[in-house]
């Protein structure tokens, strides 16, 4: 009886099924783990990239202040800010007045600007009317900074208190029954140089130059910033004139409809917000047709030119340069046309036919100026990162391929919202 209760309660099944259920749960759990941690990866090397491309670009921005010019050449930044220094100076810590200037008592908010050398603002007490207030460096910077701050005092007794974060914060709220005075220290802050690249940068040069994914260089290429400009002026012809209409130009020709077009479209809204009459808004068609009747009536009377000219500014790669000096483009760039049903019924009246006919127009284009701007910091790879698995598992559990990190134009960061 005994042997068959133990048999009963002994657990059945094949030991490799047990081993394959475990092993089962261990991949299902491996599933759901271990792709979260390669996205983690991943998210860690864009950034990481872009921490990169940051600080390279602060190497090309001191590269323009202290050269007046921008390069493009990588080892020419790395040579110049290993060799550069900048000279330290007090950073700014602000107070701004809670209190009235006649109020019996007095208090302040109390914080500083430089986020990046600085992590907080330390506040202790010398006597009860007395206070120490010194902004703490980062880490990477306390061997650089001289200690500075304020002492600040009332002879009746201060108090004060963190705003946020406690002893981390970066503001400190002080309170005072009577005036606050305040003073410097010390008074006079020490000149100090030192080197460039451990004052500006948060990272090593040496890791700056390529991306953190695949390691492979950084592309830099340098940016101008280009002003064209350009002319078109119509002339209308008296008849039997031999010179070639407007006609024998399709873009110029629509230039003219669409400057009549916008002449009599904005007598139309001008007129309509003068009357401040809703009714007349059903009559707009027929109104827009009388004030283009009136604008080419005017044209066609007129023995002035009509001129349209425009200018922009636009910021090209350097290498690009050279291709503005073709007035196609440049035309391109400065002049659109719209169209639409109403204009086409217009451009198809008699009278507008007849002036077509007879308009004769001259163009003009040509690049202003030329000036070099900054410089883009791009990866070597458009579009997302293909990474090689490093491991079996790496393999096992692949994930999508790697965000591209993103580029920095002119000292802008495109990965930011606002640039």
């Amino acid at each position: 009886m005994a042997v068959a209760e133990t048999d009963m309660m002994r657990p059945k099944g094949s030991l490799i099924l047990k081993v394959l259920i475990v092993l089962l749960l261990v991949m299902l759990i491996a599933s759901v783990l271990y792709p979260g941690r390669l996205w983690e990866e991943q998210d860690n090397l864009v950034q990481a990239t872009r921490d990169r491309m940051e600080n390279l670009n602060y190497v090309v921005q001191r590269y323009n202040q202290v050269n007046n010019r921008f390069t493009a050449d990588v080892q020419e930044l790395i040579t110049f800010i290993q060799q550069d220094s900048i000279e330290v100076r007090r950073p700014v810590i602000e107070f701004e007045r809670l209190s009235l200037y006649d109020a019996d008592a007095d208090s302040f908010i109390v914080g500083f600007e430089d986020l990046f050398h600085y992590d907080s603002l330390k506040v202790e007490r010398l006597h009860e009317d007395t206070l120490r207030m010194t902004i703490i460096p980062r880490e990477r910077y306390n061997d650089l900074i001289p200690e500075c701050g304020f002492i600040v005092s009332c002879p009746r007794g201060i108090s004060f208190e963190y705003r946020d974060r406690g002893d981390n914060d970066i503001y400190v709220y002080i309170y005072a029954p009577g005036e606050i005075h305040r003073a410097q220290y010390p008074e006079e802050f020490p000149e100090v140089r030192v080197p460039s690249h451990r004052y500006l940068l948060f990272m090593d040069v040496d890791e700056i130059t390529s991306d953190a994914i695949l390691n492979e260089p950084f592309t830099l290429n340098l940016n101008a910033q280009i002003d064209i400009e350009g002319e078109l002026e119509f002339t209308l012809l008296r008849r039997g004139e031999p010179d070639p209409p407007v006609l024998s130009n399709e873009l110029a020709t629509n230039l003219l409809m669409n400057s009549l077009a916008r002449g009599a479209r904005s007598k139309l809204t001008e007129f309509l917000t003068e009357a401040g009459d809703s009714s007349l808004y059903e009559q707009q068609l027929e109104l827009a047709n009388d004030f283009y009747d009136e604008e080419i009536n005017t044209y066609n009377s007129s023995r002035r030119p009509k001129t349209l000219d425009a200018n922009t500014q636009l910021s090209i790669p350097v290498d690009s340069v050279s291709f503005y000096d073709n007035e196609t483009i440049i035309r391109n760039q400065l002049f659109h046309v719209v169209t639409d049903q109403q204009l086409r019924q217009w451009q198809g009246l008699e009278k507008t036919q007849e002036a077509l006919a007879r308009t004769t127009y001259t163009e003009s284009y040509q690049m202003v100026s030329v000036d070099t701007v900054g410089v883009t910091i791009s990866t070597a790879r458009e579009g997302r990162y293909e990474v090689p698995p490093a491991t079996f598992l790496d393999k096992l559990f692949k994930v999508g391929p790697v965000e591209n990190p993103g580029y920095i134009r002119n000292n802008d960061l495109s990965w930011e919202e606002a640039r």
